[in-house]
């Protein structure tokens, strides 16, 4: 009893009021300033982006030499082979491995090999996407037809 009686009590109570308030404070302005570093940072990669596609220029992607002229010739001539087998998801595939592999390498040469080296041991392993998603949705529809 003495303890909620006693004048000191009060004072530790206010400051624990001011101790609290000023972490509250400091809590808040450590909350702001990243918020407002990664907004700044997020506008100034955007800003990158626009000036990129501005200044893009097809001689940093394409290399005029013999080894990436024939890749670019074997490209195509696979693609018109998924197209005609009716590898439409492959082919998808494909494009997206390209894209990935391109911005891993830098050297489109590799990343076209190693896409269609991913995409042939695909095929070669008999993955086949059509059933995957077909067997999903038969199995959607067998759910609504048994309520």
């Amino acid at each position: 009893m003495d303890l909620l009686r006693n004048p000191t009590s009060k004072s530790n109570k206010s400051r624990l009021n001011n101790s609290l308030k000023t972490s509250l404070k400091s809590l808040n302005k450590s909350f702001k300033s990243p918020i407002k570093s990664s907004v700044k940072v997020s506008l100034k990669t955007l800003s990158d982006v626009k000036s990129g596609i501005n200044n893009f220029d097809i001689k940093s992607v394409y290399e005029n030499n013999m080894q990436t002229n024939l890749s670019l010739i074997l490209f195509i001539i696979i693609i018109i082979s998924y197209i005609s087998n009716k590898h439409y998801i492959h082919l998808g595939l494909l494009f997206v491995i390209s894209i990935i592999t391109y911005l891993i390498t830098k050297n489109l040469f590799y990343a076209l090999l190693i896409s269609v080296i991913l995409i042939n041991l695909i095929i070669l392993i008999n993955i086949d996407f059509t059933n995957m998603f077909n067997n999903k949705n038969n199995e959607k529809n067998n759910e609504k037809n048994s309520n």
